[in-house]
C-alpha cells in the first residue's frame, strides 16, 4: 500500500499508464488481425503450464503481472523482478463444461488449414454437432486444477527466488508414435481405432487426452548499471498418456524504473525442444514488455494499473491491461478491486477480467477470475505473505 505522503508524486505517467491498461486489450490493429494468417505450425507448443498467467493479481488485470511489486511469482513473469522477501500461492481449476477445452494455444492454426472447426464440415464431423467430445459425451466435460508456488529472499547482493506450477487438465496432445497407441512410426490410425477417451488430431499425429505437467524455478536477479537483470532456469515436465517428456529452459529479462512507472522486459521459454515418443514438441517461446505505476492516492481511493503486451508461442500478439482501485478505512487494512482485459485469441471466450482482494499487516489475499482460456479455467485464488 502507498503511503499518503505520496500525494505530492508526479500523476502524469500514472494517468498514461492507467489510460494504456483500459485501452490496450480492445484496440483492434491490422498487425494484429494479420497475425490469424501465420502459416500453421508442424505442431502445438509445449506444455500448456509454460503459457499460464500464474500470479492471480495479474490475471485479474488482464494478465499484465503488477511490476511496482508484485511478489514472489514475479519469477514466472519478470524474474529481474524476484523480491527480496515473500511467499505466494495461487490455486485455479475448473470443473465446467467447455465445449473448447480440448484446444490448447496453437489449435488456431488447425482450423486455418481445414477452414474452419472440426465437426463443421459435412462430411467430417466426429460427433454432428460441431464440438469433438470426451469420455462422458456430455459435450465436453474440462477439468483441470492449477498450483503455483513461490518464494523470494536476498542472496549475494541480488534476490534469490523458486517456484513450483503443477498443472493438470484433459487437453494434453500426445504424439501418434506413443506406445499405447499400437502403430510404428508415422502409421495412421483406422476410423474404427478411435475411442472415446481422447481425439486423434486432424493431421493424423497426435491425440488430446489427459495430461500432468510441472514447472520448477529458479532465479536470481540484481542491479546492474540501475537496471535490474535477472535470469531463471527451469524444469519442465508434461506426461500424457504413458507418454513422458522432460526439458530444461531459461528466461531473462531487465527492468528499470522510469518516474512512477516501472518496466520490464522478458525473453521466456528459452530452450531444447521436448521429445514425446519421438517426436519434437516446441516449446512455445515468449516475449513480454510490462510496465505499470503503484497505487496513488485520488480522493479516498488509491488507484494503480498495469499493462502488457506478450508475443505468445503461436505468434499471436496479446495486449492486456487493469486498474486497482484500493480503498482503506483503517489503517493496514485495505479493500481492493481490480478490472482488466486481454484480447481473446480463440474461442468463445470473454475478454474482459476482473477481481478483489484484500491486504492486511503482512499478508493478502486475492481472487481472480478470467474466462479467455478454455484450459486453465476462469476462478483463481491466491494468498501473498510478506
Amino acid at each position: 500500500m502507498v503511503s499518503r505522503n505520496t500525494r505530492n508524486l508526479p500523476s502524469s505517467p500514472a494517468l498514461l499508464v492507467l489510460t494504456l491498461a483500459l485501452a490496450a486489450p480492445a484496440t483492434p490493429t491490422p498487425f494484429l488481425q494479420a497475425q490469424e494468417h501465420e502459416p500453421r505450425r508442424p505442431a502445438p507448443p509445449g506444455p500448456p503450464v509454460l503459457e499460464l498467467v500464474t500470479s492471480t493479481r495479474a490475471l485479474a488485470l488482464g494478465g499484465a503481472f503488477w511490476t511496482p511489486g508484485g511478489g514472489s511469482h514475479a519469477i514466472f513473469h519478470h524474474p529481474a523482478l524476484i523480491p527480496g522477501r515473500g511467499f505466494d500461492i495461487a490455486i485455479g481449476g475448473t470443473a465446467g463444461l467447455y465445449g473448447d477445452h480440448e484446444r490448447d494455444h496453437d489449435s488456431r492454426d488447425r482450423e486455418r488449414e481445414h477452414g474452419g472447426r472440426e465437426g463443421d464440415d459435412d462430411d467430417g464431423g466426429h460427433d454432428g454437432d460441431g464440438d469433438r467430445q470426451h469420455g462422458d459425451g456430455d459435450g465436453g466435460r474440462a477439468q483441470a486444477l492449477q498450483i503455483a508456488l513461490g518464494a523470494g529472499g536476498s542472496w549475494l547482493g541480488g534476490t534469490v527466488g523458486i517456484g513450483l506450477v503443477a498443472f493438470d487438465h484433459d487437453a494434453g496432445f500426445v504424439p501418434a508414435t506413443a506406445p499405447e497407441h499400437g502403430r510404428a512410426p508415422g502409421e495412421r490410425e483406422d476410423e474404427d481405432d478411435r475411442d472415446d477417451d481422447h481425439d486423434r488430431d486432424d493431421d493424423g499425429e497426435g491425440a488430446w487426452a489427459a495430461a500432468t505437467e510441472f514447472v520448477g524455478t529458479v532465479g536470481y536477479a540484481r542491479e546492474v548499471f540501475g537496471f535490474g537483470v535477472g535470469a531463471a532456469a527451469k524444469v519442465v515436465g508434461q506426461r500424457s498418456e504413458g507418454s513422458r517428456a522432460r526439458t530444461v529452459a531459461v528466461d531473462v529479462g531487465v527492468a528499470r524504473d522510469i518516474g512512477p512507472v516501472s518496466a520490464a522486459l522478458t525473453v521466456r521459454n528459452l530452450g531444447r525442444d521436448m521429445r514425446m515418443s519421438g517426436r519434437r514438441v516446441p516449446l512455445p517461446w515468449q516475449v513480454a514488455l510490462g510496465a505499470g505505476v503503484g497505487r496513488r492516492p485520488v480522493g479516498p481511493l488509491d488507484i494503480g494499473g498495469a499493462v502488457h503486451v506478450t508475443r505468445e508461442g503461436g505468434g499471436e500478439i496479446v495486449p492486456g491491461g487493469g486498474v486497482e482501485i484500493a480503498y482503506w478505512p483503517v489503517q493496514r487494512r485495505v479493500f481492493v478491486a481490480r478490472i482488466g482485459g486481454a484480447r481473446v485469441v480463440e474461442g468463445d471466450g470473454v475478454p474482459i477480467t476482473f477481481g478483489a482482494g484484500f491486504e492486511g499487516d503482512r499478508i493478502r489475499l486475492d481472487y481472480a477470475f478470467s474466462d479467455h482460456d478454455p484450459i486453465s479455467g476462469p476462478h483463481r485464488i491466491g494468498v501473498s505473505i510478506r
